[in-house]
């Protein structure tokens, strides 16, 4: 990060400019992921297995695909298993919250994180498939418990995004 000097101007508003940090993204995100590795280096010691991140995508939006391809690579570089579980676009409310409770139920290769790719079809109840999230395991804090945790400056987890 770098200090940039306003030089004590105005700008076209006629506020007067200030000081500013530069943010230098990428070695931020480098920063992240040495450290992200060695916390899953850690939990694998540990545990004996690699993290696993399932993510369950409904339907076929290719914004959707790419966001979870993203994060399928970022998961991978850091150690962590992700698998994409995909779900066809007509799979009803019901279907799904069966399939994230399968999914959570899973012992012989458990779900350390479970992220439900938002949007879901406008049919499908977001809100009751999103509940079935177990909240130890909703990375991105949607669930009530963590949503209520964060709001009181206690996160579980910080979710990634603001809204999915």
């Amino acid at each position: 990060m770098a200090r940039v000097v306003g030089g004590g101007g105005r700008d076209s508003a006629g506020r007067a400019m200030s000081e500013a940090t530069l943010l230098d993204g990428r070695r931020l995100a480098t920063h992240i992921e040495e450290s992200l590795r060695a916390e899953v280096a850690t939990f694998t010691t540990m545990v004996g297995r690699r993290p696993r991140l399932v993510v369950v995508l409904v339907g076929d939006l290719p914004a959707s695909a790419s966001y979870v391809k993203a994060k399928a690579q970022a998961a991978a570089r850091v150690g962590i298993d992700a698998v994409v579980v995909p779900v066809a676009e007509t799979a009803s409310t019901a279907d799904l919250v069966q399939l994230v409770e399968r999914i959570a139920r899973e012992e012989s290769d458990p779900a350390d994180g479970i992220l439900v790719q938002l949007p879901l079809p406008a049919r499908v109840d977001a809100t009751a498939v999103l509940d079935a999230v177990p909240p130890d395991r909703d990375v991105d804090g949607f669930h009530p418990e963590n949503a209520g945790l964060l709001s009181q400056g206690r996160p579980r987890f910080i979710p990634c995004t603001a809204a999915g």
